[in-house]
């Protein structure tokens, strides 16, 4: 009963005669006539003579249900002039009235105008949604707001609305929370039960209701969604205990309903909903006694979880932190839950499972729970096993599931990226369910998420394993994913070596012991670094990594040695003959600058050092078997010993001084060029710029200290020449095609014209023609010893120094043109140029350009004066000029495999012998012997006539 009296209550006579009134004129009332004054004494009635409330709530429901009758939405839309006097009047009238009802005694009044409004509006709403909202067909797709917005243009649904809402703001204001007397036996504050009277509206008029219940969750969504889940679980344990056991929400029409106000709230509330549901959660487990409505707070979040995926996502997220605390409090409800609302332990299991498994909120932080709580062999520890392997089991049906069952998207990985380093950290612990799981659930994610992912897996634990035992897992992994995504292992290698936050020395350290298991898995692991190799190669500079970067390519480089053939590296990792020709650019730039490093380094031992040099010389051994492999190789070779600041440890002299200020500040294209791997292959000549002076650059500084010895010089020239005739000989194809391709190749290096760079010798006069780029290549071979060692093994090596005929020829032009002018003074006085002059007549001799009695020269240079030398330069020259220096002047003995020339009897050159015959003659008496056997001899043995070693013509 209501218990407010009015302050000057009316006579009953007064009473009597407004309710007389009020009885005959809504006896005879249709929802069509509008009477303000039968409206007046009902509200009258409904103030001071509490009986007739539901009477006059009814009558009043009549007049709504009229008005709505009454409305047109299409008047509305299209801005026609719907106003009804009568109509607002009895609106205002009802809403004042109600409101000041509710306002100052909210307790007893605002449940029952709650209870009231929302039942109008759901009966309104399903009577008159077709004509309010439109036709709905069955597949309609009108959202929500929309009919909220439809709804809110009639104005007795807008009364009834801010009634209903008005109803809570007032209890909540006041905090009233006078108890009443439910149906279930449990007492309800105020608030819940207008929540439970929306609850019933609900499930009486869904869906036709759901707009109403949409827009009071928004007005009031933290008391809406503590009472729904209130009022919720007391109907869950009510309709539990009828049910004896597992409960299905769907067969309790109010459970539905919680069900549909939750997730309408969950689209818009989210926040307050996590928030309802965690406090909800915490404190059923934070209780020392738990109560009835504690231990059923977990059952009833699992089945309201598995039926609205917005309380799902509310209950997961932020989930594992509010859990931490909280789990040693699991095995103390664990009993009650499987005896009051699970038949079995099993259903409870499949209900967390599925609770998981259908998660698209923080299931990483979840999953790395129940890994972390796993360790142990307590009770929570014994769960969180049996969780996760149900987990995983369910996780592996989805994965493996055929295409037309299988998922889009497994919902637990959502957002497991960020939480892979944490979950790989696990697989390096020595716990054996957490290196299980761990390994399986990253298997899993690989396998569904891509090759991608399972190459960052792979990447992520090759950077980071640092013990023998971790790597097993590494090779398990590789076992299990690599029949799923067979190029894995090469991308992962390749995302490792472009990483530069990685241990990269750990990386490379892992990657050996993996490509040297003696297994068959080891060939993933070789094929992966064969397909690496240019992005390798890069990490050979640093001296820290070059001896693990050179293991690793001695390993995928045949053996010719290894007897069996099962260690042998198949062929799908021996090197591609068909090799890009930027990667191997890369790969011969990098070796090359190895060799020249160690050579060069003072931290080695002599015997390191020279490992060092044979290790790399076998690998460019084989680059150079590809297609332009060895012409990269030697211009590398040549351009770092002639060009760079190597030339020095080889007892050459780095000539800056020709360089203006701006070209020695300016970057070298050739550098920038190296590191994109992009640089002719083929000859392309070059020019030269003559520069006088040190203009602009100030005084000319003392020379360098020389940082090596002549000794150690001659050393590290004899190395590198060795590695480069090594590489000619080599190389295959045909016999001395490599010693040609580096004659060619010095010829293009040192000359710096392209013309006149042929085999023929010019006439004498022609000499000042060229006489500027004779000087230049003089100039440079003085400079750098090691031409002349390499020239001196293309000698050997006939008839490769035929090619270089244009170097011999520009030094014999300088050292004609020198003597020339230096008649009148003595050999001893210019030992520069005689050293010159001795070399490129010891290479013409070896090379066999040549014949016997003219290859004496420099053996005897002594006996000479300057005149003289000249006289039989000339005389060599004008031979040359005759019998061109070709390859074809040599043939092949089929025995030694040598080639030699035949230059035929002493009679055909001797005319360009006679000055030398002359001298010699002259110095009879100390070249004798010599005289005899190389013009005497010469011509007994040829059958020739002469006297004096002149041959009779």
């Amino acid at each position: 009963m209501i218990l407010e009296v009015a302050p000057n209550p009316p006579n009953q006579d007064e009473l009597l005669k407004h309710l007389r009134t009020f009885l005959a004129g809504a006896g005879v009332s249709t929802r069509t006539q509008v009477n303000p004054e039968l409206s007046s004494t009902a509200l009258h009635l409904l103030t001071h003579l509490p009986a007739a409330r539901e009477a006059v709530l009814e009558y009043f429901g009549s007049v709504l249900d009229g008005i709505v009758s009454r409305y047109n939405p299409q008047q509305e839309r299209e801005g026609q002039n719907t106003y009804n006097e009568d109509e607002e009047i009895i609106l205002g009238d009802l809403a004042r009235v109600l409101s000041s009802l509710v306002t100052s005694s909210p307790s007893p009044w605002a449940p029952i105008v709650s209870t009231w409004s929302l039942d109008c509006l759901g009966k309104l709403s399903t009577k008159w949604s077709s004509k309010i909202c439109g036709k709905q067909g069955p597949n309609s797709t009108q959202l929500l707001h929309e009919k909220m917005s439809a709804w809110l243009g009639c104005s007795a649904a807008r009364v009834l609305l801010d009634l209903a809402a008005d109803c809570l703001a007032k209890l909540m204001d006041n905090k009233v929370d006078t108890k009443i007397e439910n149906t279930v036996d449990h007492m309800m504050s105020d608030t819940e039960s207008c929540v439970a009277a929306l609850l019933e509206t609900s499930v009486k008029h869904t869906p036709h209701f759901d707009w109403v219940v949409a827009h009071i969750g928004s007005c009031f969504p933290h008391t809406v969604t503590h009472r729904v889940l209130s009022v919720g679980l007391k109907d869950f344990i009510t309709a539990s205990k009828e049910g004896e056991g597992e409960l299905s929400l769907v067969k309790v029409p109010r459970l539905l309903s919680v069900v549909n106000i939750l997730s309408h709230l969950a689209t818009t509330h989210q926040t307050d909903l996590q928030t309802a549901v965690h406090s909800m959660l915490s404190s059923s487990m934070t209780t020392t006694t738990p109560s009835p409505t504690h231990i059923a707070t977990v059952p009833f979040l699992l089945s309201l979880s598995s039926l609205s995926s917005g309380v799902r996502r509310a209950l997961t997220t932020d989930l594992a932190p509010l859990l931490t605390p909280l789990l040693d409090r699991i095995p103390v409800l664990f009993p009650s839950w499987t005896s009051l609302y699970f038949p079995t332990p099993s259903t409870l299991l499949t209900s967390t499972t599925q609770l998981l498994l259908s998660t698209d909120r923080d299931g990483p932080q979840l999953l790395l729970l129940l890994l972390q709580a796993g360790a142990g062999q307590d009770a929570v520890a014994t769960a969180a096993k049996t969780i996760m392997n149900s987990l995983l089991a369910d996780i592996f049906t989805q994965v493996h599931s055929l295409t037309r069952h299988r998922t889009e998207e497994v919902a637990i990985f959502a957002g497991l990226s960020p939480h892979l380093a944490t979950i790989q950290k696990l697989l390096l612990v020595e716990d054996s369910f957490q290196l299980s799981a761990a390994t399986q659930l990253l298997s899993l994610y690989c396998l569904h998420k891509g090759r991608s992912v399972s190459a960052q897996l792979i990447k992520g634990l090759l950077g980071s394993c640092d013990k023998e035992q971790q790597l097993v897992v590494v090779v398990q992994l590789v076992n299990q994913l690599e029949q799923f995504h067979p190029s894995m292992v090469g991308e992962a290698v390749s995302l490792g070596l472009r990483d530069r936050s990685l241990d990269m020395k750990l990386f490379l350290s892992n990657l050996t012991k993996l490509s040297q298991l003696e297994s068959g898995s080891c060939h993933s692991w070789l094929r992966a670094v064969t397909s690496c190799q240019a992005q390798l190669v890069e990490q050979l500079a640093r001296p820290d990594m070059t001896e693990l970067v050179l293991q690793l390519f001695k390993l995928v480089q045949p053996d010719n040695n290894m007897p069996d053939n099962n260690m042998q590296p198949d062929n799908s990792m021996q090197p591609d003959n068909s090799m890009r020709v930027n990667t191997l650019h890369k790969i011969c730039h990098g070796f090359v600058q190895v060799i020249l490093s160690t050579i060069t380094s003072t931290n080695l031992s002599l015997e390191a050092s020279a490992a060092r040099v044979s290790s790399c010389e076998n690998i460019l051994l084989q680059l150079c078997q590809q297609h332009c492999g060895l012409q990269i190789t030697l211009r590398f070779l040549l351009d770092s010993c002639l060009n760079s600041r190597y030339c020095v440890w080889l007892g050459g002299v780095q000539d800056l001084e020709e360089d203006s200020i701006r070209q020695k500040q300016a970057v070298s294209l050739l550098q920038d060029n190296y590191k994109f791997g992009s640089m002719p292959v083929q000859p392309l000549g070059s020019s030269t710029v003559f520069h006088a002076g040190t203009i602009g650059s100030g005084a000319r500084g003392p020379p360098a200290e020389n940082p090596v010895s002549e000794d150690q010089a001659e050393i590290n020239r004899r190395t590198v020449a060795g590695v480069v005739m090594r590489l000619c000989e080599g190389a295959g194809g045909q016999q001395g095609e490599g010693a040609k391709q580096l004659a060619l190749m010095m010829v293009e290096i040192i000359s710096p014209d392209i013309m006149y760079n042929g085999l023929p010798w010019p006439e004498e006069e022609f000499m000042k023609v060229t006489i500027e780029r004779d000087l230049s290549i003089t100039r440079l071979l003085t400079r750098h010893p090691i031409t002349w060692t390499l020239l001196s093994m293309l000698a050997m090596a006939r008839p490769a120094l035929c090619y270089c005929s244009v170097l011999v020829r520009a030094v014999v032009a300088v050292s004609i043109s020198h003597w020339a002018s230096h008649v009148t003074s003595r050999l001893a006085d210019h030992p520069a140029q005689v050293d010159i002059t001795r070399r490129v007549l010891e290479l013409m001799a070896v090379g066999q350009f040549l014949p016997p009695q003219l290859a004496l020269v420099p053996q005897i240079m002594h006996i000479f004066d300057p005149f003289q030398l000249h006289c039989v330069l000339i005389d060599i020259w004008n031979f040359m000029k005759i019998t061109v220096p070709g390859p074809s002047l040599f043939q092949v003995s089929e025995g030694s495999g040598e080639a030699t020339r035949d230059f035929g009897p002493y009679k055909n050159y001797h005319g360009f012998c006679e000055r030398l015959r002359v001298v010699m003659v002259k110095n009879i008496s100390t070249m004798a012997v010599i005289f005899k056997k190389y013009f005497v001899d010469a011509l007994k043995e040829s059958g020739e006539n002469g006297q004096n070693g002149h041959a009779e013509p």
